[in-house]
């Protein structure tokens, strides 16, 4: 059975933007309420007041401060970030080609060396990164494919994670949520079991870095003292 409760806590989780300023009490409550309102009727088809939901909104802070705490102690435990400029990206529609394609490519045994080179197949789509060096290399295999997008001056920040990150949901959202809301750009991103890797234009990867760098040392002097 649904509860004005249950129902506010769908809304504001939805909107990531809101729940961060719920947290750290930056929004007035009366007036999200009056927002929200119409949308919380229609979902449990009936009249609901105000007040209720300014009381549901302060009963749902705390579990939001909570979850943000052990976001934090997650991100505490990043042991390395590396920074890789000069890529490009390219993606490809997926077709019964591809597949070759990548093999012709993965021959090619310097880009698994000190270069940075990765790739991943959706559905539809498959998406090459890799060293600008070897952009030339990837036109011409891919030569025979549709190109859907491609993304030069592009850099990595690869994120080295705790091995627990698997057992705890959160990881992604703590990181990808602190760049959304300074208005970071990514181009995509890729992982492994304990590595988070972000692709954004040149222009941001100073910014991205420093952002992350200065939350975690905040995270650090908040962190008890043993």
């Amino acid at each position: 059975m649904k509860t004005i409760a249950s129902v506010v806590a769908t809304i504001i989780t939805r909107v990531p933007f809101v729940e961060e300023g719920l947290a750290q009490g930056l929004i007035n409550l009366s007036q999200l309420s009056r927002q929200i309102k119409p949308d919380i009727e229609n979902v449990l088809d009936k009249p609901v007041q105000i007040g209720a939901i300014v009381m549901a909104l302060k009963r749902l802070a705390p579990q939001i401060v909570a979850q943000s705490q052990h976001f934090n102690a997650i991100l505490g435990q990043i042991q390395d970030i590396t920074i890789k400029s000069n890529l490009v990206s390219y993606t490809f529609d997926k077709s019964s080609s591809t597949h070759h394609a990548l093999d012709l490519l993965s021959q090619h045994k310097e880009l698994f060396t000190s270069h940075f080179f990765t790739y991943t197949q959706g559905i539809s789509e498959t998406c090459v990164m890799a060293d600008a060096t070897f952009r030339i290399l990837i036109e011409q295999i891919f030569s025979e494919q549709h190109k859907v997008l491609e993304v030069l001056d592009i850099s990595s920040m690869t994120i080295r994670l705790p091995a627990s990150n698997v057992q705890m949901p959160g990881v992604y959202y703590a990181i990808l949520k602190l760049f959304a809301w300074n208005n970071i750009n990514l181009t995509d991103m890729v992982s492994t079991a304990n590595e988070l890797t972000l692709l954004m234009e040149d222009r941001f990867i100073d910014s991205a870095f420093s952002l992350l760098k200065k939350h975690l040392r905040l995270i650090e002097q908040k962190a008890p003292k043993a």
